[in-house]
């Protein structure tokens, strides 16, 4: 009988505690789930807050690698382990320098949050009109050179 109340207060416990992750660049824009230049340095940050109890959590911050070829993600490194107080944040730089995919692994306790973001080695444009520029330059050259054909022909004709 002890047991079971044990049992239900430790997971009354756990329910009430939240715990979350977020990922933002060197600019404080967020990076979660979204494709950044290799060499970004992230800053990681790992939320703790138990509303109902204030208790103090044991928490880990790690970093995952998954690289183009490889079958899972592979820790590469802990960024946080100890104890976090309630209401905390930790935050942990963290430099993105290989070709892939990077998982942030946040857990408090039995509380587990992750955030993913893909490197690469050039980004595309997202502003319109830098899509719209690179695809009418070189149609711009190209009857540059025409025109400048055309001028150089009627020049020679006179």
């Amino acid at each position: 009988m002890v047991s079971i109340v044990f049992i239900l207060l430790i997971s009354s416990a756990a329910a009430d505690v939240n715990a979350s992750i977020s990922v933002t660049d060197e600019n404080g824009n967020e990076i979660s789930g979204k494709t950044v230049l290799i060499g970004t340095k992230a800053n990681v940050s790992g939320y703790y807050e138990d509303p109902t109890h204030g208790l103090t959590a044991a928490a880990s911050l790690s970093a995952w690698f998954k690289g183009p070829g490889d079958p899972g993600f592979i820790q590469e490194a802990i960024l946080f382990s100890g104890w976090i107080d309630s209401p905390s944040t930790i935050t942990k730089e963290y430099e993105l320098g290989k070709y892939g995919t990077y998982k942030f692994k946040w857990e408090v306790e039995n509380v587990f949050d992750e955030a993913v973001i893909s490197t690469t080695t050039f980004v595309i444009p997202e502003f319109p009109i830098g899509t719209l520029l690179g695809i009418v330059a070189p149609f711009t050259a190209v009857v540059g050179l025409f025109a400048l054909k055309k001028f150089k022909a009627k020049r020679q004709l006179t």
